[in-house]
């Protein structure tokens, strides 16, 4: 399914898991789509920044213990598994992961990068709302331009903005990279359709960290 389905709003969960009803006090058998609705639940509450790899799911066992093959192929066709931490005996994420695998893009490969993506969206969208309309001339171009690095300047996170979601980088010449950069403006005739820049989101770490063995 994940195979065809190949999207960053398709988040497939393969991991079936054992879990106490408060209600009667027994230990159920849960189906990996009632995983998934805690995963969602998760997702939504967290700020846009915050990964879901790692995080604890409340759970008494798994149904099925997956072996180390077993969790990088899951990671690799773009399926979330949870395993248990060894050290700790608790169930976590193993990795937060969308279904999408045409690149290695992380704004469409993590639940994290589809988040900022859609933030760093709304955000640009209300601080450019008030053009809409407006005469498409080199002043309002200007202005548009200047809102769109208002918006993005107030994301690099730092002392005086920890909970920012873009950060400085490393190019692949080893060079610093700044939090965002090439803003421009995109036309469509005398009409200006988009707005596009270059961003450096925040990740997290490690990077690739190896599913629990």
């Amino acid at each position: 399914m994940a195979r065809e389905l190949q999207s960053e709003r398709a988040v497939i969960v393969g991991t079936p898991v054992r879990r106490r009803n408060l209600r009667t006090g027994q230990v159920d058998d849960l189906p990996p789509l009632h995983v998934a609705a805690m995963l969602a639940g998760m997702w939504c509450a967290a700020r846009p920044e915050v990964p879901l790899t790692n995080k604890t799911i409340y759970a008494q066992g798994l149904t099925y213990r997956y072996s180390q093959v077993d969790l990088e192929d899951f990671l690799k066709e773009g399926v979330v598994p949870i395993a248990q931490d060894p050290e700790q005996g608790t169930y976590i994420i193993v990795q937060g992961l969308t279904t999408w695998r045409k690149d290695t893009n992380p704004m469409r490969r993590k639940l994290q990068g589809v988040s900022i993506r859609d933030y760093l969206t709304r955000k640009l969208r209300l601080y450019t709302k008030k053009f809409v309309g407006a005469v498409g001339d080199s002043t309002t171009v200007e202005s548009i331009l200047n809102a769109v690095e208002t918006a993005l300047a107030e994301e690099v996170r730092g002392g005086r903005n920890p909970e920012g979601v873009l950060t400085t980088g490393t190019g692949p010449d080893g060079e610093p990279e700044p939090a965002y950069k090439n803003i421009t403006a995109v036309f469509d005739g005398i009409e200006l359709v988009a707005v596009e820049f270059e961003a450096h989101p925040v990740g997290r770490w490690p990077t690739s960290p190896s599913p629990p063995s």
